[in-house]
């Protein structure tokens, strides 16, 4: 299922420090924004202050969008949140991120538990094939070779 059409701003109506971020969002088939601002020296309640950049955007229903959005939480887990970025998700997009992003981070936990866990056995495991070497029952070889 395709984004549904809009009337897309010419570049020139969007704010300047916008344009790359939206042409970058939009070069994703499965994303289309609806709204960005990049901040206003004299803001109004409804205006982001500058320096704060907000994006509306919405995703395809179907298996393209799923991959953007597993991407965009991709983006906001290591990229903006390293560079000290301050984001933040829109309610409609919020949860279905924040569940991945949450899933990524059990993830990157349970790999750290398991190296941890396992260092005596890769250390008896390095030592072993350290052994195999000295003794001659190792050769060189490519993947092919196996």
């Amino acid at each position: 299922m395709d984004v549904p059409k809009r009337k897309t701003p010419a570049i020139s109506d969007l704010d300047p420090n916008m344009v790359s971020l939206v042409e970058a969002v939009n070069s994703f088939k499965e994303i289309k924004t609806v709204g960005n601002c990049g901040g206003h020296a004299d803001h109004g309640p409804a205006q982001n202050p500058l320096g704060e950049w907000r994006i509306a955007f919405r995703l395809a229903a179907d298996e393209h969008g799923s991959r953007a959005r597993e991407f965009l939480a991709w983006l906001v887990n290591n990229d903006a949140r390293r560079s000290g970025s301050k984001v933040q998700l829109e309610p409609a997009e919020q949860d279905a991120i924040a569940a991945l992003i949450l899933e990524e981070l059990a993830d990157d936990r349970r790999w750290d538990e398991s190296f941890a866990n396992s260092q005596d056995q890769l250390s008896k495991l390095a030592a072993k094939v350290r052994q195999d070497i000295t003794d001659g029952r190792a050769r060189d070889g490519g993947i092919d070779e196996l």
